[in-house]
């Protein structure tokens, strides 16, 4: 006799649905498992063994298989646990004794019910990992309603379109699946809005960087990407650490599938993003390429996957291992993580707004006007070379970071408020820049005005000639890239989105060209 029940499976980042079908038969007792399953899901024949009979049930003492379709797609987890049970509980235990009510039941839940959980061996029901990711996969393929242990419920019942019910012992889902024990589907959980401006975590709390705040506006505005360069202590962590209290709001799709990559990953806390609240990853040069990019046997998520639609900032950028810094070019023009495995290509999403931070040398002081830079050109010469050409092409706004003033610093001098922009003035300015966008971007399906094609340029940032002789100009003296030529387009465009202007003018071609001058300043250092 073969029963089935669904449950789910994630491979790398792709949730599916599983059926998983049981068949009992007279013959040399045995238990197969098949269906491209790991050895996480193989060793769940002894952990079932124990939970049955610890439970009160007896393990049918015959020729069992167990088949995980569709038997293409790769399997791993304890999430099977559950599903198997009950398969081979449905043999003797369940079937006997249902009448015609309580088997069209036991039909309805095979059809339109998925399980997952890993069994102790008392028959408890364990949590397993990436649960939000496995309920996704079920969801996705339709069905409506999902059995899960107790202490996953609270991470599933996000969801707004399946019903998540939660136990807590394998007992109970029999009971359940009987029709012995009334049982309603969780409450859906009202995820609350974390306020994302603290006092301590505003823009005007920074005195004195008044131009940098304003460069991280636009980039903010248009989702491009930053590097910070200054001597110590001038305030660019401070800055960074800022960045997400001037961002819009996360969606409620975006959210999920923030959530999905932290579900299946073993270094963050959920709860981080379930919450409207943008993720902020902020890494070290003492990271390695695993963390950063993803990896294991059967890679996870790294850093950079985790910032997905939120950001990446890097600190100490010049002190990065070059092969770490170059890897990173990939991900940045792609907005994906590719890992190759023998086992197949390893996909996970990394469109972040990436936001780095250096010290312009080994002494930190290079072009600083308080303190004389102590480096030979060979040390500078080696720092400049960690800002290769090709990342900083990919690098849509460079900005020069100087010591603030002591006239500027509020804490002496009493500055008032209203001389420093906050985030809430910040804010407004880039809810500006992104209702353009979003008028205009309508039905493009792009957002940002950093996520424009070489076409969309070409149709949204119509120059005039004036313009045109500008650019041209700025192109031949400068030598700029064609790369870094659409960078500066796009800038351009943000820029005057933030002033509510369709055209692009020369003021905003030449400030977007003044955010790109970190190679001139280091020739004009050599």
């Amino acid at each position: 006799m073969i029963n089935a029940f669904y449950s789910s499976s994630i491979w790398a980042m792709e949730p599916s649905l599983i059926t998983v079908e049981t068949d009992i038969r007279n013959g040399i007792p045995m238990f197969n498992m098949v269906g491209l399953a790991d050895i996480t899901i193989n060793e769940a024949k002894e952990r079932i063994r124990a939970a049955l009979s610890n439970s009160g049930y007896k393990f049918p003492n015959k020729r069992i298989t167990v088949n995980l379709a569709p038997a293409d797609v790769h399997k791993s987890g304890t999430g099977f646990d559950l599903p198997i049970a009950i398969g081979l509980l449905s043999y003797n235990d369940l079937n006997e004794g249902l009448d015609d009510e309580r088997y069209e039941m036991l039909e309805y839940i095979k059809k339109n019910f998925a399980f997952i959980g890993e069994l102790s061996l008392s028959g408890k029901l364990v949590s397993v990992h990436g649960a939000l990711a496995l309920a996704l996969g079920v969801r996705n393929a339709g069905v409506k309603n999902i059995v899960v242990p107790a202490a996953n419920v609270d991470e599933v019942k996000v969801l707004t379109d399946i019903n998540v019910y939660g136990f807590s012992h394998l007992n109970e889902v029999m009971d359940f699946i009987r029709g012995d024990l009334d049982a309603e589907p969780e409450d859906r959980k009202v995820i609350k809005k974390r306020n994302t401006i603290k006092r301590s975590e505003n823009f005007s709390q920074v005195y004195g960087q008044e131009l940098v705040k304003r460069a991280i506006t636009i980039a903010v505005a248009g989702h491009h990407g930053i590097l910070m360069v200054g001597p110590p202590g001038v305030g660019k962590t401070m800055i960074a650490n800022r960045i997400p209290s001037i961002m819009p709001d996360i969606k409620y799709d975006e959210m999920l599938e923030v959530a999905k990559i932290y579900s299946v990953s073993d270094v963050a806390d959920i709860n981080d993003v379930l919450c409207y609240k943008r993720p902020f990853r902020k890494v070290s040069s003492g990271i390695t390429e695993s963390a950063l990019f993803g990896g294991g046997n059967i890679p996870k998520p790294g850093e950079i996957s985790l910032a997905h639609s939120g950001v990446l900032f890097i600190d100490e950028f010049a002190q990065f291992a070059p092969s770490l810094i170059e890897q990173l070019r990939g991900p940045m023009e792609d907005k994906v993580v590719k890992i190759q495995r023998r086992k197949g290509v390893f996909t996970f999403p990394s469109d972040f707004m990436f936001v780095a931070a250096s010290n312009p040398c080994k002494c930190g002081y290079l072009g600083d006007d308080t303190r004389e830079c102590t480096c030979s050109a060979k040390e500078i010469s080696n720092v400049a070379s960690r800002f290769s050409g090709p990342i900083l092409d990919r690098v849509d706004i460079h900005v020069r970071m100087n010591n603030v003033k002591f006239k500027d610093l509020k804490n002496y001098n009493q500055v008032p408020d209203e001389e420093t922009k906050s985030s809430e003035d910040m804010r407004r300015e880039i809810d500006r820049a992104l209702s353009m966008q979003k008028n205009r971007y309508a039905g493009e399906g792009i957002v940002y005005n950093s996520q424009m094609s070489e076409s969309m340029i070409k149709k949204y940032c119509v120059l005039h000639e004036k313009e045109k002789r500008f650019l041209e100009n700025a192109y031949n003296v400068l030598k700029i890239s064609p790369r870094s030529l659409s960078k500066v387009v796009k800038v351009a465009r943000t820029i005057a989105d933030m002033e509510m202007s369709e055209n692009i003018r020369v003021a905003h071609i030449s400030e977007a060209i003044g955010y790109r001058a970190l190679k001139e300043f280091y020739r004009e250092k050599a």
